[in-house]
This record gives C-alpha cells, structure tokens and sequence, in this order.
C-alpha cells in the first residue's frame, strides 16, 4: 500500500485539495484521505461551491477527518483566513 503525505495551503478562496499530484488518484480506485487542520482557523470541507457558511463538514483545529474518494470525487475545502492542513492518503 502506498501512502503519501503532503502539507496544502487553505485560504478563503475555495480549492481542490486533491488536485495535486501528491494527492491524485492513479489507479481507477479511490484512497483513504486523512486531513488534519493542524492551523488555528476553522476549515470547511465539500463540493466545488463549498463556503464557510454552506459546507459538507466543518473541520476545527485541530480536528481530523478521514473520507475515502475515488477517481471521481473532488473535496474542496476554504477557510475564512489562510491555514495549513496536513493530508495523509493511502492506496493499494
């Protein structure tokens, strides 16, 4: 099993955070991906038109969610003033 790990920048401009080569998803399958705000701002995680204020999940700091995306999926996140989280993806 491969696992990668990777820090991504979060700001209040929503982004993919599985956009990146680090975080791609090769195989046709999917992966475990496990993010960790490891910043004092309040991340919020969901689709492409994600907000702070309409999300799919809301990510304290501190806090760790572990979703499992396939080649499909994109998880969007934004935060109300840039942070950092760390990002842990597994494969087979």
């Amino acid at each position: 099993m491969a696992v990668r790990h990777a820090q991504a920048a979060i700001t209040s401009t929503a982004s993919a955070i599985a956009a990146t080569d680090t975080f791609e998803l090769r195989d046709g399958g999917g992966r475990y991906v496990t993010i960790q705000n490891t910043g004092s701002v309040t991340v919020f995680l969901g689709g492409s038109g994600v907000t702070t204020s309409a999300y799919g999940h809301k990510l304290v700091a501190d806090g760790v969610v572990q979703l499992y995306l396939t080649d499909d999926d994109s998880l969007f996140c934004i935060a109300a003033s840039s942070t950092t989280i760390s990002v842990l993806t597994t494969a087979s």
